[in-house]
């Protein structure tokens, strides 16, 4: 696949299927076996994605996310995203606050065959929680 293609696919994970929760394109976009890893976490197999991208949803029930910039080259697309959204549900132990979040995020994913295969995700949770109020 070219960059181009895995860039457009990249961009349709984080928008499309995490920004507006639609599972539906989880086969489409992943590959049997895919891994998804956050820092501090042992690695995530697809379903443990879902329960993350559930648990935004469901705190930040308007969540958007917007890819600000891409780079791509051979099979990797590194990826910088906003997130923003409205609290209105509990997250990590933090009842609603209904402040409102905007929070940068970047992640590279890794392609085989058109789809995701591997995927590292970082998002600033320090800046997250700062502006609900839960840290200084």
């Amino acid at each position: 696949m070219s960059t181009k293609i895995n860039k457009i696919i990249a961009l349709r994970v984080i928008e499309e299927l995490e920004g507006n929760d639609n599972l539906a394109l989880v086969n489409d976009l992943f590959n049997p076996g895919y891994r998804f890893h956050l820092p501090g976490s042992a690695p995530l197999d697809q379903e443990g994605h879902e329960k993350i991208l559930s648990r935004f949803h469901n705190a930040f029930p308007e969540m958007q996310t917007t890819v600000l910039f891409q780079i791509a080259e051979g099979d990797r697309v590194a990826n910088h995203f906003l997130l923003t959204g409205t609290h209105k549900g509990e997250f990590e132990g933090v009842s609603a606050t209904g402040k409102s979040v905007a929070v940068t995020g970047s992640n590279v994913m890794h392609f085989e065959n058109g789809k995701v295969t591997e995927l590292w995700s970082y998002l600033d949770g320090v800046g997250m929680f700062q502006q609900l109020g839960a840290l200084p």
